[in-house]
C-alpha cells in the first residue's frame, strides 16, 4: 500500500501488487485444471464400469446356456443376426440414458446423459462404451474373446485409443500399454 503523506492515506493496492496476485492465481489454475479434468474423466469411467459389468456378466451367462452370444443361438464368435437384448438377459441401461428421445430400456445400445458415452453390446460378447468427444473407448472383454492378437486383454477392461490425444487419456486413466494394431492403441486398465 502506498502512503501519500502523513495526513492523507491513499487506500488500495498498487498495480504491481495486483499483477502478482493475478499471476499466482494463473499459475495455480494452470496446475489444477489438468488434474481436475483427469479426475472428472476417471469419475465418468467409474460410473459406466458397473453398467458394463452387468451386461458382460449377463452375456457370459447367456453363452453358457446357449453356446454363443447370439439371440437365436446361431452365429460365429463375431457375427450374429441378432444379439440378445436386456429383456433376454434380465438387464437394463440406467433410466436417464436415452436412445434418441426415448429411454433405452433393454436395447442393446444406449447413450448416456449429455451424449457423453455411446455403449453397446457386440456379437463377440464384449461391451463397448465409446466416449463421443474424445475418440477413445472403454471395452470390457469376455474371457473367451476370440481375437488371438488381443488375447492379453481377455477378461479384462481395456482402453482403446485412436489418436495421440486419446492415447494420453488412456494413460492418464492408468492404462498400461498392451500393443498397437493398424493405428489403434490398446491399453489395459
Amino acid at each position: 500500500m502506498k502512503k501519500e503523506n502523513n495526513k492523507n492515506y491513499k487506500l488500495g493496492f498498487t498495480l504491481l501488487e495486483l499483477l502478482v496476485v493475478v499471476l499466482i492465481i494463473g499459475i495455480l489454475a494452470a496446475v489444477a485444471l489438468p488434474q481436475y479434468r483427469i479426475a472428472k474423466m476417471k469419475a465418468e469411467v467409474a460410473r459406466i464400469l458397473p453398467i458394463m459389468k452387468q451386461w458382460k456378466d449377463s452375456l457370459q451367462e447367456w453363452k453358457h446356456l446357449y453356446g454363443n452370444y447370439c439371440k437365436d443361438g446361431k452365429g460365429t464368435d463375431n457375427s450374429c443376426d441378432e444379439i440378445p437384448n436386456g429383456a433376454d438377459l434380465g438387464v437394463n441401461w440406467p433410466s436417464d440414458w436415452k436412445q434418441g428421445s426415448n429411454s433405452c430400456g433393454d436395447n442393446t445400445e444406449c447413450v448416456s446423459p449429455g451424449r457423453k458415452w455411446n455403449c453397446y453390446t457386440h456379437a463377440n460378447g464384449n461391451i463397448y462404451c465409446k466416449e463421443l468427444n474424445k475418440n477413445f473407448s472403454i471395452i470390457m472383454y469376455q474371457p473367451d474373446y476370440f481375437y488371438e492378437v488381443l488375447k492379453e486383454l481377455r477378461n479384462k477392461i481395456g482402453c482403446t485409443a485412436f489418436s495421440e490425444d486419446s492415447k494420453k487419456i488412456c494413460q492418464k486413466l492408468g492404462g498400461k500399454f498392451v500393443k498397437e494394431l493398424d493405428g489403434t492403441y490398446y491399453y489395459e486398465l
